[in-house]
């Protein structure tokens, strides 16, 4: 008890000007903390590069390891993963609508469009699916992955081009026009007015709402993903932010 009172004794002690003091002194050594996690985070990413460069026949082979998350892990710096693995997962998400869209389309074509050039329809449902689920993996999160790990404003600006034209195709994909095999609102809408309960109605009632899923998740993660960059780019905009909110208490 004796030895709590001397050490409140000796905070009562202590002016306020003094324990400013040591707040400023205890913001500099985080400061200087931080900035050396992130040097070291930036030699750990320069390192794996080098890696990857020096051993380019185990980089060219294309195998389904290369779909995992494991370079996340080992390749961005761990305050961007949870940026990183959202967008691994929108492109999971993406992935399947453009197949539960191939699937509800063929079977919409095939109960309402036989006569009309099935064979047409049914291929470009397809190529849709065949041409979008790896277009997405390399256009826009591949890019996205590279721009955070190497600091590349060239691969980010990449990935903004293609990530706008990810966020045109599913908001048309979410309409539903049946001339571009997209099972949106439209032939949702179209299918329940019908009053016909089957596959057809619930495959495109699901595919509808996953693309309305689809829509306002790329445009919130596309936000996050803007400000993480920012932030990758420019560290010292968080410290100027950190110093200013210190300023204003």
């Amino acid at each position: 008890m004796l030895g709590d009172g001397n050490v409140n004794c000796a905070y009562s002690n202590v002016t306020v000007e003094e324990r400013a003091e040591r707040l400023v002194a205890l913001e500099i050594k985080l400061n200087e903390m931080e900035k050396s996690i992130i040097e070291q985070e930036e030699k750990l990413a320069t390192a794996a590069k080098e890696e990857t460069q020096t051993q380019p026949n185990k980089t060219k082979k294309c195998s389904f390891s290369c779909f995992s998350t494991k370079d996340i892990k080992d390749k961005i710096p761990r305050r961007f993963t949870r940026s990183v693995y959202s967008m691994y997962y929108l492109w999971l998400f993406t992935s399947l609508a453009l197949t539960i869209n191939a699937a509800a389309m063929i079977i919409y074509n095939f109960n309402f469009n036989a006569t009309q050039d099935f064979t047409h329809r049914f291929v470009v449902s397809v190529m849709m699916a065949l041409i979008g689920i790896p277009g997405g993996f390399y256009g826009w999160y591949r890019r996205y992955f590279s721009a955070i790990a190497y600091r590349s404003q060239t691969q980010f600006l990449i990935f903004n081009v293609n990530f706008m034209i990810h966020n045109i195709f599913v908001v048309v994909m979410s309409v539903g026009f049946t001339a571009l095999n997209s099972a949106g609102i439209l032939v949702a809408a179209q299918q329940i007015h019908r009053a016909q309960k089957g596959v057809t109605e619930i495959s495109v009632i699901v595919a509808a709402l996953m693309w309305i899923i689809d829509v306002f998740a790329s445009l919130i993660l596309f936000k996050k993903c803007l400000k993480a960059h920012a932030l990758n780019q420019y560290p010292e905009l968080l410290d100027k932010e950190r110093s200013t909110s210190y300023s204003d208490e």
